[in-house]
């Protein structure tokens, strides 16, 4: 999704949402010139498996941006996540800084996706 989150080169940040089988949301941030991921969260609330992510990036009345995230899952329900708030974090945290390089992996979006119930980023990637 081409999100403009603040990143000083924002051209080459781009947002990757991945729903896995058993519901858990993970919201990743890949930097295309320097070929690195971070996982920016993991959110919960469906029980199934999904079957539909949105992102949609909206100006507010008083010219405020505002993330907010679709959900859909196989538990037949539908969840909307105002991520805005988590995004703003995330840019605060300068992931991709060479001197945040703990927070950045290399590597295919796979080694970072997986299941949720069996596959946990490392503490220090995780954006409470």
């Amino acid at each position: 999704c081409p999100v403009d989150m603040g990143f000083c080169d924002a051209d080459d940040v781009v947002v990757v949402l991945a729903g896995a089988d058993d519901g858990l949301i993970r919201l990743l941030l890949y930097h295309v010139a320097r070929k690195q991921w971070h996982v920016a969260a993991d959110l919960r609330f469906h029980h199934a498996a999904i079957l539909s992510l949105s992102l949609e990036s909206l100006i507010l009345p008083s010219g405020a941006m505002c993330h907010m995230l679709a959900s859909g899952a196989c538990d037949g329900q539908v969840a909307m996540w105002d991520v805005s708030a988590l995004l703003r974090q995330v840019v605060k945290t300068r992931p991709f800084d060479p001197e945040n390089a703990l927070f950045a992996r290399e590597g295919s979006p796979s080694s970072l996706v997986g299941r949720g119930a069996h596959r946990r980023p490392r503490e220090a990637e995780e954006v409470s």
